[in-house]
C-alpha cells in the first residue's frame, strides 16, 4: 500500500481544558471540547456517551441554543460554525465564515446572532496566515454578514457578554473597555494608578449591568454603572496570592465561583466577603463553569483533568485526559520516562500529575488509574517567577510479564545535592496495583540516565534483573535476591554489579533479543557487556565523535545480530558476528524505536520526517515528512490487539505491532489508512447507550412503543381464551367432537408458548398480574362449567372420557409450558375423574 493511503491521526491526549466546557440545558450532559471533536459526557456517571463527529480542525467554542434548548452551536479553526442535534450528534447546518474562529462568546438580545473571536487574513497576501490579532465580530446566520465590534482582543478569558446581550466587555491590560450594544459606544475605564497588577480574566453577571475582573494580584473588582464615562463604581475583594485565571457566576448570579494556581476553588457569595473554600484539587484550575440548575460546578485543570463538583462541594466525578503537565521542568520529565507499556493492562503509560505514573488505555481513550510513586502533594508556589521544585519521575521499566516494576525520582534544585531513590514494585494479585516492595537511596551519585529489565521471554525461573546508568560514569545491575527470616516470606533487590568505562558518563541502554547481551553508550563509544558475567565484549566506536549516543537497540527476529546505535548527528547499525558497520548514515534525530514483534525499527528526524527501516538494509520501507506540527519526543510499538480482516488495510511493518509517537503539546499520535480512519469515527460516533439518560422525545417514543407491544401481547393472549371458554361455556352434551376442538386447542397453546418466550425480563411482572387475572376468570368459568355438569350430565364417566386427551396433554407437558387456564382445567378434570 502506498504512502498517500496512510494519514496520521490523533488517537488521544487532545486537550479537554483547552477550551470552556459547555452544560446542556437541562444540566445533565457536559459538551467538552477535545481536538477535533465534542464528547458528550453524562453528568451522573461521568461516562462519555457519544461523539460530536463534523469539525475538520480544533474546536474553539460551544453555545446551546437558546431557541433551541436541544441544539448546540460550535466554532472551530476550519472556518465553519456547525449547528448540532446534540442529542443524536447530528449536523443540522453548516455556516462558513471565511476566518478561523477561536470562541463563541454569546448571543445578541434577539438571540438570532452570535458574538465570535475571528482573525482576520491580511489583504493581498497570497499565503493564508491570519493576523495574530483576535476581533470580536458579530455573525448573523441568516446573511452569513459579520460585523466588527472589539479589536485586537488578547485572550477569551478577557471578553464576556453582558445581561441580554446589552454591552460586551473586554479586559486590556489595566484597562477595561465596554462597547455599548445599543448605541454603538465604546467606553473605557482604568484601574488606579497605583495597581500594578493587569486584569487576566473577565467575567458578566447573567441578570444584573455589572462584571467582575480577575487580576494577575489575585484580586477580584467588582463593576457598576460602568456605562457611563464617569460615576463607575468599583468594590475590590482578595483572598487568591496568586493570579487568578478564571471567574464565573451562578445560573442566577448569587455566587460566584474562583480558581487560580492555588489549586482551591472559591465560592464567593455576590458583593461580599463571605466565601467557602474547596482546597486541594491537585492542579491549578484553568476554567470554572456552573450548571444551569446551580447544582454542580466544574473546574478544569491544567494537567488535563474535569471535575463535576456538587454546590456542597463534593467531588462527584472525575473525567481524566492523558495528564499534561503543567510545570515547566515536566517537559524534561517525559522525555526521560518516554512512553511505556504495561504487559498486563495492555495500556500505555507514561508521566501524568506530578509524581505519578498514569496508565493510558488507548482503545478507550481514558485514564485507567494514577500510580502515585513520590508520595507527596503538589505544593503551588509562592511567586510565579520562583517556582517549586517538586519530586519528579525521571525514569521507569516494567519486567517482560508486568509483574515487576521499576522507578527511578529525582529532586534537584540545581543548588543542593539531588535527591534520588531507585523503587521496586511489585504487582499484588489480590489487590490488582503495585505495591512497593524495595527502596534504594543514591543508587547513583548523579542523575540517573536509562533504566531497563532484562528480557527473559516465557521461562518465569529465571532471576529477575534490573539495569541503570548514570551521568556518574558507571551502571549497575539489581538482582532480586530472596530475604525471608522466621517472621515473612519476601524478596528484596540488591546490588549485584557494577561496570565502568574509561571514566565516561554512562547513556542508554538495551538489550538483546534473549537478554545474554547488555548495550550501554559512553559518550560516542557503544559497549556491548555479557549480562551474566558482566564482561566486556566488545567496543564500537561511531564516526561521530562530537555528539553522544542517545538510543541504543538491538534487532528482533532476522535482526537479532544487528545493534543499532543513534546520536545527534548519525545512524549507525552494526554486526555483532563481525564486529563491523553494515551501514551508516548522517541523520539529526532525536527518536529511536524499535518493535519487539518484528524486525522494524523506526526514526524521527529533527524536521518531524518518519523513516522505517529494516537494520538489515539501509533501504527505507516507508517515510512521511511533517507527521506532527510539533517537535516529537518519543515513539513506541504497541502490539496490535485486534488483527484487521482486510489485508489491503495495514502495511506490512505494522501488521505485528502499532507505532504511536509523543510530540511536546502531549498529542499520541499515530499512522493508519484512510479505511481504518473512517473504522474509528464510526467507532467513536457510537449511539447512546441504553443505560444513559435518554431525551424527552426518545422517552415519548418508548412508552408508544412499550404501549403498543403491550397490546399486541394481550391480543396475543387473548387467542388461547377464546378457545378455552368455547369449550368450559357449552355443556358436554351439546359440544362437538373432540377431534375438532383438539387441533385449533393445540395451536393456541403453542402460540401463548412462544409468546411467553418471546417476552423480555422486564415485563414479568406484568404478565403476572394478567396471569392473576385470568386465574380469577379461569375459576368463575370453572365454577360454571361444574354446575352444568351437575344439572346436565347424564352418563358422566362416558362425558369424562371425552376428555382423556386433556389429561395425556396433562400428563405429557411440564406444568411450567401450558398455560395456567388450561392448567386448572385440566387439574379439575383429573379430580372429576378420580
Amino acid at each position: 500500500m502506498g504512502e498517500d493511503n496512510l494519514t496520521v491521526v490523533n488517537v488521544s491526549g487532545s486537550s479537554i481544558v483547552k477550551y470552556k466546557p459547555v452544560f446542556s440545558a437541562d444540566s445533565k450532559c457536559l459538551f467538552v471540547l477535545s481536538g477535533k471533536n465534542i464528547k458528550v459526557y453524562n453528568v451522573n456517571s461521568g461516562e462519555c456517551m457519544h461523539y460530536l463527529i463534523g469539525h475538520y480542525d480544533e474546536v474553539t467554542g460551544a453555545l446551546v441554543n437558546p431557541k433551541n434548548k436541544l441544539q448546540l452551536f460550535s466554532s472551530s479553526l476550519d472556518e465553519t460554525i456547525i449547528l448540532w442535534d446534540s442529542a443524536d450528534g447530528v449536523i443540522l447546518k453548516r455556516y462558513s465564515l471565511h476566518a478561523p474562529i477561536y470562541g463563541l462568546i454569546g448571543f445578541t438580545k434577539d438571540e438570532s446572532n452570535i458574538y465570535v473571536m475571528v482573525r482576520w487574513y491580511p489583504k493581498g497576501v497570497d499565503d493564508k496566515i491570519p493576523t495574530q490579532d483576535h476581533d470580536i465580530s458579530e455573525y448573523d446566520p441568516k446573511t452569513g454578514s459579520l460585523t466588527m465590534r472589539l479589536k485586537k482582543v488578547l485572550k477569551r478569558r478577557l471578553v464576556d457578554v453582558g445581561a441580554k446581550g446589552r454591552y460586551l466587555v473586554e479586559g486590556r491590560k489595566k484597562k477595561v473597555i465596554v462597547y455599548d450594544c445599543k448605541t454603538s459606544e465604546i467606553i473605557m475605564h482604568s484601574l488606579k494608578d497605583d495597581f500594578d497588577k493587569e486584569i487576566s480574566c473577565v467575567a458578566c453577571h447573567p441578570t444584573e449591568d455589572s462584571f467582575v475582573t480577575g487580576c494577575d494580584n489575585g484580586k477580584i473588582i467588582y463593576w457598576w454603572n460602568f456605562l457611563t464615562r464617569n460615576g463607575v463604581v468599583k468594590s475590590t475583594y482578595s483572598w487568591h496570592a496568586l493570579p487568578v485565571l478564571d471567574v464565573h457566576f451562578t445560573a442566577e448570579g448569587s455566587q460566584l465561583l474562583s480558581g487560580g494556581h492555588e489549586c482551591v476553588l472559591v465560592k464567593w457569595k455576590y458583593n461580599s466577603k463571605e466565601r467557602e473554600y474547596l482546597p486541594r484539587l491537585r492542579a491549578p484550575i484553568d476554567h470554572v463553569i456552573c450548571s444551569p440548575d446551580n447544582q454542580i460546578f466544574v473546574t478544569c485543570h491544567q494537567d488535563n483533568c474535569v471535575n463535576l463538583i456538587s454546590n456542597t462541594f463534593e467531588l462527584l466525578n472525575v473525567i481524566d485526559g492523558l495528564s499534561l503537565c503543567h510545570l515547566q521542568s515536566q517537559v524534561l520529565v517525559r522525555r526521560s520516562v518516554r512512553l511505556l507499556y504495561d504487559p498486563r493492562t495492555k495500556a500505555l503509560v507514561t508521566n501524568g500529575r506530578v509524581g505519578h505514573l498514569q496508565f493510558y488505555s488507548i482503545e478507550a481513550d481514558r485514564q485507567l488509574y494514577n500510580l502515585d510513586i513520590v508520595q507527596e502533594n503538589y505544593t503551588s508556589p509562592e511567586d510565579l517567577s520562583k517556582p517549586l521544585y517538586p519530586t519528579e519521575v525521571t525514569n521507569a521499566a516494567f519486567s517482560s510479564h508486568g509483574d515487576w516494576l521499576a522507578t527511578v525520582d529525582m529532586w534537584d534544585d540545581g543548588v543542593m545535592t539531588p535527591d534520588i531513590q531507585l523503587k521496586f514494585w511489585k504487582y499484588q494479585v489480590e489487590s490488582q496495583e503495585y505495591a512497593l516492595n524495595t527502596v534504594v537511596h543514591y543508587p547513583h551519585d548523579k542523575k540517573v540516565v536509562d533504566l531497563k529489565f532484562r528480557p527473559h521471554g516465557d521461562d518465569l525461573d529465571v532471576v529477575h534483573s534490573v539495569v541503570t546508568s548514570s551521568v556518574d560514569g558507571k551502571f549497575k545491575t539489581w538482582t532480586l535476591v530472596d530475604d525471608t527470616d522466621i517472621y515473612r516470606k519476601n524478596s528484596k533487590w540488591v546490588c549485584d554489579s557494577v561496570g565502568y568505562y574509561r571514566d565516561r558518563p554512562a547513556g542508554p541502554l538495551g538489550f538483546s533479543e534473549d537478554g545474554s547481551l547488555l548495550g550501554v553508550g559512553f559518550s560516542s563509544t557503544l559497549t556491548v557487556w555479557d549480562s551474566d558475567t558482566n564482561v566486556l565484549r566488545h567496543c564500537f566506536l561511531t564516526q561521530s565523535n562530537s555528539s553522544n549516543i542517545k538510543h541504543c537497540e538491538f534487532g528482533h527476529h532476522s535482526c537479532c545480530h544487528l545493534l543499532v546505535s543513534l546520536s545527534s548527528d548519525l545512524l549507525c547499525v552494526w554486526n555483532l558476528l563481525t564486529c563491523a558497520v553494515v551501514w551508516s548514515v548522517n541523520l539529526e534525530a532525536n527518536v529511536l524505536a524499535a518493535d519487539p514483534l518484528s524486525p522494524y525499527m523506526a526514526v524521527v528526524d529533527n524536521d518531524q520526517k518518519l523513516y522505517v527501516f529494516k537494520p538489515l538494509s539501509p533501504d527505507i520501507v516507508y517515510s512521511k515528512p511533517s507527521i506532527s506540527k510539533s517537535t516529537v519526543t518519543c515513539a513506541i510499538f504497541l502490539p496490535q490487539k485486534k488483527k484487521s480482516s482486510n489485508k489491503g488495510t495495514q502495511v506490512d511493518w505494522q501488521k505485528s505491532s502499532q507505532l504511536y509517537f509523543f510530540n511536546e503539546e502531549q498529542e499520541l499520535l499515530s499512522i493508519v489508512s484512510e479505511e481504518e480512519e473512517r473504522k474509528m469515527n464510526t467507532l467513536d460516533s457510537r449511539a447512546i447507550q441504553e443505560n444513559l439518560p435518554s431525551t424527552a422525545i426518545s422517552v415519548f417514543l418508548g412508552g408508544e412503543r412499550k404501549a403498543l407491544e403491550d397490546r399486541e401481547r394481550q391480543i396475543e393472549r387473548s387467542l388461547p381464551s377464546n378457545i378455552t371458554k368455547q369449550i368450559l361455556d357449552s355443556a358436554p352434551h351439546a359440544q362437538p367432537p373432540v377431534v375438532s376442538l383438539c387441533l385449533p386447542f393445540l395451536q393456541s397453546l403453542i402460540g401463548k408458548k412462544q409468546t411467553k418466550r418471546g417476552t423480555e425480563e422486564e415485563d414479568e411482572e406484568e404478565e403476572m398480574d394478567e396471569v392473576k387475572s385470568q386465574d380469577s376468570d379461569s375459576d368463575m368459568e370453572v365454577e360454571q362449567f361444574h354446575n352444568s355438569m351437575k344439572s346436565d350430565s347424564q352418563n358422566p364417566v362416558q362425558e369424562n372420557k371425552d376428555f382423556d386427551w386433556l389429561n395425556d396433554l396433562h400428563k405429557s407437558q411440564s406444568k411450567d409450558d401450558l398455560n395456567p387456564v388450561v392448567l386448572r382445567t385440566t387439574d379439575w378434570i383429573s379430580e372429576l375423574n378420580t
